[in-house]
């Protein structure tokens, strides 16, 4: 009898910690992390090639730095999450979210998010003390300057939000080399210039969520034509930051062409009529550009 009781307690525990798991996925924006770490850990990845540093010497560092970022990355996600818990549930492409469905209480997401900055920025601190305070100027850019601050009273919330994500790859470089160098900050301006057009292209795509939130985003304030010129705007002074970029002729013929395609879209195929499926569209083509990018950046240094 007692054995037979096993199974159904092990299998019991196992779908509960799946579930778990499957919440913190959801609060901590899974994608959104990964997306948001990776280009801290390209940063690193520069500093080492650009100095001639054995990658092999430095792996515990870099894995360090991977924990590290990603816990405090996490935590400010938390924290944005659990601050507009009320915002969410008015949205139907956050509705899988805990602090949208109760299935974590608000204590434990509070604890979690404390938990997870506490951590992240110890690590970060006991790498360098330089990582540690952009890592700090990021979480804090998110957390209070555009989650609790602009978000729901200024359409230039956008420039906040993107702000704080381009500063990763000073991250992962300041873990090798606090002194400040052309690279990372080109790096920075690239993620800049290319998160604004992005998240508009996120607000336009899911329009009437937006719209139903009550946040000051641009295209629900100002519309989605005069949003495109906003994009084109950010485009184009992306297109004149390519020579900025620490890459090969190749690789900036390639940057190139991607940045005159995703512009020409957002021009001339916000024109369409169904302005759901240019969104869309526009969105996919902002992926594509930052994952080719971050391609481009890493094999520049190979």
């Amino acid at each position: 009898m007692e054995t037979s009781n096993v199974k159904p307690d092990a299998a019991r525990s196992s779908r509960q910690f799946t579930s778990w798991l499957e919440n913190v996925w959801y609060l901590v924006k899974g994608r959104v992390l990964i997306a948001n770490t990776l280009p801290a850990l390209l940063g690193f990845w520069l500093c080492l090639q650009m100095q001639n540093l054995d990658f092999l010497e430095y792996a515990g560092t870099f894995m360090l730095l991977w924990a590290g970022c990603m816990l405090l990355i996490a935590g400010a996600l938390i924290w944005n999450n659990w601050i507009e818990s009320e915002i969410d549930k008015q949205m139907q492409r956050t509705q899988k979210r805990p602090t949208v469905t109760g299935s974590m209480s608000s204590g434990s997401i509070i604890g979690l998010g404390i938990l997870t900055t506490a951590a992240g920025s110890a690590i970060l601190l006991y790498l360098q003390v330089e990582a540690f305070l952009y890592g700090m100027i990021g979480w804090f850019l998110y957390v209070v300057c555009y989650t609790v601050w602009t978000k729901r009273r200024y359409t230039w919330n956008t420039l906040i939000g993107s702000l704080s994500g381009a500063v990763t790859p000073l991250i992962g470089w300041a873990v090798l080399n606090p002194q400040l160098a052309f690279a990372p900050i080109a790096f920075v301006l690239l993620l800049f210039l290319w998160q604004v057009p992005h998240t508009y292209a996120i607000v336009c795509r899911r329009y009437r969520d937006y719209e139903a939130s009550g946040l000051s985003m641009l295209p629900v304030v100002k519309g989605i034509k005069e949003t495109r010129y906003h994009m084109g705007f950010y485009l184009i002074l992306l297109l004149l930051s390519i020579p900025l970029f620490p890459l090969a002729s190749g690789g900036k013929l390639i940057s190139l062409l991607l940045t005159a395609a995703w512009l020409l879209q957002t021009v001339l195929g916000g024109r369409q009529s169904n302005q759901q499926r240019w969104a869309t569209i526009n969105f996919q083509l902002s992926i594509i550009y930052l994952q080719v990018h971050l391609l481009l950046f890493f094999l520049a240094y190979v």
